[in-house]
């Protein structure tokens, strides 16, 4: 059973794109972890994360169903639990953070955990 993890954590470690697409917040957060981390989005608002040396596994769900919600509270508990460095801890505060912009492109707010959040994930 060890041995099969191992083989499907390598596997989509080596080939992120083929879990959510080029370029995509999950593709690279496992890109730029190194094999470290892992992230699958799901339906419906759902998101999860594992952080391997901690044997550490995230789900979130968010209520609406809509994905922005939920990645934007799983990267800020993987800044949180993870301790990233360099290029992945600015990929994560980045999507921790985005913004909201209009169909024009302009920018009139930005998403972000509540504090009563970012208080609950530090006690888990």
């Amino acid at each position: 059973r060890q041995a099969a993890i191992a083989g499907v954590w390598q596997a989509q470690a080596a080939a992120p794109e083929m879990i959510d697409g080029a370029g995509s917040f999950v593709t690279e957060t496992i890109r730029l972890a190194g094999g470290r981390i892992l992230v699958k989005n799901g339906a419906e608002g759902v998101q999860v994360a594992t952080i391997r040396d901690l044997g550490l596994g995230i789900a979130v769900k968010a209520a609406d169903g809509a994905d922005r919600a939920a990645q934007v509270a799983i990267a800020a508990l993987l800044l949180r639990f993870a301790e990233p460095e360099g290029a992945l801890r600015e990929h994560l505060e980045q999507a921790a953070e985005p913004p909201v912009k209009t169909f024009a492109g302009e920018t009139v707010g930005v998403m972000r955990p509540s504090e009563d959040f970012l208080a609950r994930g530090a006690g888990a």
